[in-house]
């Protein structure tokens, strides 16, 4: 996964984006070093460490919300065009 951005808000913000912000400015930007990283404990920099290991595809976490919650999510992207032929006026045939 590629980090494209970041938000973090509270008192110790400062402290733990640098460490995001340090690997977004790698040309791989990439969130395996924070994950595979070492984070002393106890320390603040373990909530970074923790919520990148938390990170899900979508297909990941749309199958937790189903699954888990029961809830159905809503498809938003059109639908792909029917399987049956066009004829060359653009229309369908039956």
């Amino acid at each position: 996964m590629k980090i494209l951005g970041a938000h973090i808000i509270g008192p110790q913000a400062s402290v733990l984006i640098q460490e995001i912000i340090n690997l977004m400015y790698t040309p791989e930007q990439r969130v395996e070093p924070i994950i595979s990283g070492m984070h002393i404990h106890p320390a603040l920099s373990e909530v970074v460490e923790r919520a990148f290991r938390n990170l899900m595809t979508s297909e990941q976490y749309h199958h937790v919300v189903e699954h888990y919650f029961g809830l159905e999510l809503t498809n938003t992207e059109p639908e792909p065009e029917s399987p049956r032929a066009m004829s060359k006026a653009g229309t369908f045939e039956e």
